[in-house]
């Protein structure tokens, strides 16, 4: 360690040195007072804990971040998220980390709105005053008893994801294909990949909030254990850990090795596992259970890894633009058989012109 350096530590030191004996003396001179801002200050926090734990957002980002903890017992170093992300930090890996970021910020309702046209928003909204006015339609989940909240979780679980199977199928069809490539783009594998997503594809928001319209959650703690719940499973599913789960990850809940199928390169994977609710690939037919592990990740176009933060732009360009052209040619077919359909009247001649003036 250089002289420098040391300087610059006994000076951290002794701040913090001289800090800790103000604190001593102020708790021996004044207990009752030092007493009484340690509750203050215990009871914010525990307010703030509380409240916060009721917001999807930081259960999801807690989970998260348990995630990357654990899978370091389950990985090599260099197969971890941490590693990947934080010691390598490749194109691809910066990526994922911006998108995990831009996920968890407050701006991302407001980015979604922009590059829908509005489409998410007024859906959602859309969404909120037809549940209130048919809300003697929606089952309302059970919030007593272990057993029956568990029950309750199932049949979210279910129709969610089988929700979820439909909308993963569109976004791999057609148009939606070009906004959802940018979370298939990743070369390589990890947590934060699931976070990897095209602003733009909050277009698809109708088949996401369906769950909402049918089922009621009767208070905000549970409907954020559902919601996590799902999120911490989807990235789970992203990561490089190697389990297959056995029968439940065959029927049940997709495992990670099932996961990365559905991101491989190779041609006997393609469109296979879309659910995170296996069931719903094996009465479809979209399964895939063979032995061939993928032999890369991504998508054969570079343009992601070449133009990181401004391909995703062109591609939402490229997808307004082809439903736009589509749009176009319905409207010119439609207008085009119109003009063949003219009144019989129009294209018949004038019977009173043959007739010789007497």
């Amino acid at each position: 360690m250089n002289r420098a350096r040391l300087v610059r530590l006994w000076t951290y030191a002794a701040a913090i040195g001289i800090l800790a004996v103000c604190l001593a003396l102020f708790v021996a001179l004044e207990r009752q007072a030092a007493s009484d801002l340690w509750s203050w200050a215990v009871g914010i926090v525990e307010t703030k804990w509380r409240r916060g734990l009721l917001v999807p957002g930081v259960m999801a980002l807690i989970g998260t971040m348990l995630l990357l903890v654990m899978e370091a017992f389950f990985l090599s170093w260099e197969k971890t998220t941490v590693f990947v992300v934080f010691v390598r930090r490749n194109v691809s890996a910066l990526v994922d980390f911006g998108s995990t970021i831009f996920f968890f910020s407050p701006f991302k309702s407001t980015v979604e709105y922009f590059f829908t046209l509005g489409v998410a928003f007024a859906i959602a909204k859309l969404t909120d005053m037809a549940s209130a006015r048919f809300d003697w339609v929606r089952w309302e989940l059970p919030s007593e008893g272990v057993l029956a909240v568990i029950a309750g979780f199932v049949v979210y679980y279910l129709l969610s994801s089988f929700i979820g199977y439909w909308q993963h199928r569109l976004m791999h069809w057609r148009w939606f294909w070009q906004l959802h490539r940018f979370h298939h783009a990743a070369p390589e594998f990890n947590i934060l990949t699931t976070f990897r997503v095209n602003p733009a594809e909050a277009i698809t928001v109708i088949p996401a909030v369906l769950p909402f319209f049918f089922l009621k959650v009767p208070n905000a703690g549970l409907f954020a254990v559902f919601v996590v719940a799902n999120q911490i499973l989807a990235s789970l599913q992203h990561s490089s850990l190697p389990w297959t789960l056995g029968w439940l990850g065959r029927w049940v809940i997709t495992a990670p090795t099932n996961h990365q199928v559905h991101h491989s390169i190779d041609p006997e994977h393609r469109d296979k596992n879309f659910s995170s609710c296996p069931l719903w690939d094996h009465m479809f037919g979209t399964w895939y259970g063979g032995p061939n592990r993928p032999s890369g990740y991504g998508i054969p176009d570079p343009a992601h890894v070449e133009r990181p933060l401004t391909q995703w732009l062109v591609d939402v360009w490229i997808f307004y633009r082809d439903i736009a052209r589509s749009a176009a040619g319905v409207v010119r077919s439609a207008l085009a058989r119109i003009a063949r359909r003219r009144p019989a009247s129009q294209d018949a001649p004038d019977a009173t012109a043959s007739i010789p003036a007497e």
